[in-house]
């Protein structure tokens, strides 16, 4: 499954249970994409946080016997998006999420056929030569692109 799918399966699964927070893998693309969702007020509140690199530290106190060559030394901290998904009276705003462009079988639109979508509760997140955005942001942008996912 790629890292998009299981973010959406993620949040849904979440917003199913009702949870309170959810934790995400950290991604750019993942993180775009929850940005355009905390816009929409789908999900109230995201933050980053930082993990510590266990092995990082583990070569590092042992660094007298190692080789100052080491890679894994110096490896970037790893990340996770905490998501705080948005209900009203109980109720979830995200009421499905599903993918649509799947690495099996792209889905690209052009700007006149991003158009609303479930008569207008709900949007298309797409990926266009700007970045990822709605699209309706894409399609005033006259914008085409491939289109992520659909919430609703």
């Amino acid at each position: 499954m790629d890292s998009i799918a299981q973010m959406l399966t993620t949040l849904k699964n979440a917003v199913a249970a009702h949870k309170s927070d959810v934790v995400l893998k950290y991604t750019k693309i993942n993180h775009e994409i929850v940005k355009i969702l905390h816009a929409h007020k789908y999900i109230s509140d995201v933050s980053v946080k930082k993990l510590k690199n266990d092995k990082a530290e583990r070569v590092a106190k042992g660094s007298a016997t190692k080789s100052s060559t080491d890679k894994s030394a110096a490896a970037p901290e790893r990340q996770e998006l905490v998501v705080r998904p948005h209900y009203i009276d109980g109720s979830p705003m995200i009421n499905n999420i599903r993918r649509i462009s799947k690495p099996s079988r792209r889905l690209y639109a052009k700007s006149h056929e991003l158009r609303d979508t479930r008569q207008g509760f709900g949007m298309w997140i797409v990926s266009t030569s700007k970045g990822i955005m709605t699209g309706a942001d894409a399609h005033k942008q006259n914008l085409g692109g491939e289109i992520i996912a659909e919430v609703w």
